[in-house]
């Protein structure tokens, strides 16, 4: 994300959130970003410049890019892609190619970026997908 505070250019920066869902700011320290609007992000950093450090800081938050979503298993074209907002697991699979014809749509899992490493969750085609997701789709059974 993009964070500008108005006439201090040292504030600011860009900033990359990490996997735990935090980005590391100036005097700060770091703040929680995860599952928060770019205007809560915004009123975090300004509330927290105010303690001591600018008097009334004028703080813009943008998000410039999201985490490409990772797409494998039995699919047509494993890989890397661009995640996009309203992005589900079916769209995903498009994006793919489709499922190959040892796939199974009924045999999906996604493994959550920052999530606890090796855990995967069952979902569905209607499932949302969020950016850093990884997509797996397992091999059906005969």
């Amino acid at each position: 994300m993009r964070i500008d505070v108005l006439g201090e250019p040292e504030l600011s920066l860009d900033a990359l959130v990490d996997p735990s869902g935090f980005i590391n700011y100036p005097f700060l320290g770091k703040i929680q970003a995860s599952q928060l609007t770019v205007r809560d992000v915004e009123m975090r950093i300004r509330n927290g410049l105010r303690s001591g450090f600018l008097v009334n800081p004028d703080v813009r938050v943008a998000l410039t890019k999201y985490r490409p979503v990772y797409i494998g298993g039995q699919v047509r074209q494993p890989g890397v892609y661009p995640y996009a907002l309203g992005l589900n697991v079916e769209r995903a699979l498009t994006l793919a190619g489709g499922v190959t014809a040892f796939g199974s749509t009924g045999r999906i899992f996604v493994q959550r970026y920052g999530g606890p490493e090796g855990a995967r969750v069952r979902a569905e085609l209607d499932a949302p997908v969020f950016p850093g997701d990884y997509i797996i789709i397992e091999e059906r059974l005969f």
